[in-house]
């Protein structure tokens, strides 16, 4: 998304992260743009990250926020709303929890045929993240390889997280910079732009590893 104007001009860019309540969305939301984590439950009702901060001279037209949606959708339409203002979408799921990975199969099906209705008229890339990969095996509903097995034929890679050990964030963020990279560039240079995007994404992440 690209606000209008010459020469000077800045790319907007929304990450959506769309999922039930209690699957993990807004620690990993914490985790992804500030390498934070809070033990604990607190219910969202919507949140707009605007992240900008510590960006590379070479990325001052870029802007990229990350929207953390509610988990319950109160109306319908809102569903389709989140997903028309979005360029990436990470569909949450946690792993001891079956109705989660429920949801992000429906969520999947709804981006789709809104994509083939036309409604959202660019390319939107769908990324599976599931989280708290720091439980017990034993408290598994939905494996890694089974949710890979199921989201390969749609070309949906599925990257597992734990926001509390901080582990799956590198690969998440280079899914998220190799396609802003893509758009950028119209596919050209993009090794040399994800690594920057990349080194946006993480500065704060950075910062709190070498405190």
């Amino acid at each position: 998304m690209e606000s209008h104007g010459h020469g000077s001009a800045i790319e907007h860019y929304r990450v959506v992260v769309m999922g039930t309540a209690e699957a993990g969305k807004s620690a990993l939301v914490q985790r992804l743009l500030h390498g934070e984590f809070t033990d604990g439950y607190t219910p969202t009702v919507e949140a707009l990250y605007p992240f900008t901060e510590g960006k590379p001279a070479n990325c001052e037209k870029i802007s990229i926020e990350v929207l953390d949606t509610a988990g319950s959708y109160n109306f319908p339409d809102m569903q389709r709303i989140y997903i028309s203002s979005a360029n990436i979408i990470l569909l949450v799921y946690s792993p001891d929890n079956y109705e989660s990975y429920k949801e992000v199969l429906k969520l999947r099906e709804l981006i789709k045929d809104q994509l083939e209705d036309k409604v959202v008229g660019m390319d939107v890339r769908m990324v599976v993240v599931s989280t708290k990969s720091d439980i017990d095996h034993k408290q598994q509903k939905i494996t890694l390889a089974e949710a890979e097995l199921e989201f390969i034929q749609w070309d949906i890679p599925v990257v597992e997280t734990s926001a509390k050990e901080n582990t799956g964030f590198e690969a998440l963020r280079s899914y998220i910079a190799d396609y802003i990279g893509k758009r950028k560039t119209g596919g050209k240079q993009k090794h040399r732009l994800s690594r920057l995007l990349s080194k946006i994404m993480k500065s704060k992440s950075d910062d709190e590893e070498g405190t």
